[in-house]
């Protein structure tokens, strides 16, 4: 029994090797492609690195070039800026030379005004005053404006009053003697009454147009008895209350047709054309156009327009009022003391003016005038090679 236990624990023994033999063979196996895989790897790992490393370098090379494109911007940059404070500075400094030449310039001037000699201020003067009676006798002769010609006047002899000259008093008188012939005249308010007139183009458009308008020659004129009885009286009660609330036509009379809106749109453009004819006749002292277009004007408004209207009634009676005011100012002759001031401007232009002295600005220095060549002279001068 023991030989034959012991037979197969010897057999066991091969088996055991031949496995352990496999495992080794697995083994190396396993570790040879391991090997391979990090050959390989390391093979692709460094073609890779050797193609990424010139890219890098040529990364770099271009980053480098930049930065120094850069600085080389930034200096160029910074010598420009340089450059333009520079002539900022420069500029600066020129308008404070430019400043302070006009300063001078305008403060020599000022000298200049102040130190003018009395006379030249006495010539302002009286130019000026001559000019301004001259505008208000043209206003008297042309327009009969004697309220803007007094203040002229008054402008005037207040300049002359400014100038001590003797000579001027007999002009001063003239001056008075005008003032007090002006201001005896009635004055005409020409103004006023154009306002008054413009202040109906306003109320035009607001007038309200008759509807019913009987025809001229047809009218039937009806005279009713006095009532006597109770029923008369009634009836002329009931009549009138239905004409209030009713447009009643009586027989035996036409009407014209009632107007349409183009033609009310003719009426009122007429009448703002009518009312502005009245202001220019006014303006320009045409008394016969300022009431012929009044009277115009009220037969306008009398028979187109409801004259049971408040606005109409009030715009007829101020045309009635307008008629009855004076807008013809009497004549005027025009004022004594212009011609008086011009005899004396002409004297004084007459008398010989004392020199003056030369302002430093306005000198010229005159240079020698150059020695005159003759042409033989030049055609003998010898021609230099």
């Amino acid at each position: 029994m023991s030989d034959t236990e012991q037979k197969p624990e010897a057999t066991s023994k091969p088996n055991l090797k031949s496995g352990s033999g496999k495992t080794n063979s697995s083994a190396q196996l396993i570790a040879l492609v391991a090997l391979v895989i990090v050959i390989a790897v390391s093979y692709l790992g460094y073609r890779e690195y050797s193609r990424i490393v010139p890219r890098l370098n040529q990364v770099e090379q271009t980053l480098l070039s930049e930065r120094n494109l850069a600085a080389e911007k930034q200096q160029a940059l910074e010598i420009q800026l340089k450059s333009l404070n520079e002539q900022a500075q420069e500029q600066q400094q020129l308008y404070a030379q430019e400043i302070s030449g006009l300063t001078n310039q305008l403060i020599s001037s000022n000298e200049r005004l102040q130190g003018l000699e009395g006379s030249n201020h006495k010539n302002w003067y009286l130019d000026e005053a001559y000019y301004l009676l001259r505008i208000a006798n043209n206003r008297i002769v042309f327009l009969a404006d004697l309220t803007t010609a007094i203040s002229l006047i008054e402008q005037a002899d207040e300049l002359l009053a400014k100038i001590d000259d003797p000579n001027l008093f007999t002009t001063r008188q003239k001056l008075a003697a005008d003032l007090q012939r002006l201001k005896s005249y009635p004055k005409v308010d020409r103004a006023g009454i154009a306002i008054r007139i413009g202040a109906m183009q306003s109320k035009v458009e607001a007038l309200p147009v008759l509807r019913l308008m009987p025809m001229e020659g047809d009218v039937v004129e009806t005279k009713q008895a006095d009532p006597q009885t109770w029923y008369e009286h009634l009836a002329n009660s009931f009549s009138k209350l239905g004409e209030q609330w009713f447009d009643v036509r009586h027989h035996g009379q036409n009407y014209k047709p009632i107007l349409n809106n183009k033609d009310e749109r003719l009426l009122r453009s007429n009448l703002m054309l009518i009312i502005q004819t009245t202001q220019f006749a006014l303006l320009h002292q045409e008394g016969d156009l300022y009431q012929a277009s009044l009277l115009q004007l009220k037969g306008r408004l009398e028979t187109y327009f409801e004259r049971s209207d408040s606005a109409v009634m009030a715009m007829i009676m101020e045309i009635e009022r307008l008629l009855e005011v004076p807008t013809q100012q009497s004549a005027v002759a025009g004022i004594d003391s212009l011609g008086v001031l011009q005899n004396h401007l002409q004297q004084e232009a007459k008398q010989p003016k004392l020199p003056t002295k030369a302002l430093p600005t306005d000198e010229v220095i005159e240079q020698p005038p150059k020695p005159e060549v003759k042409e033989q002279e030049k055609s003998e001068e010898p021609v230099k090679s």
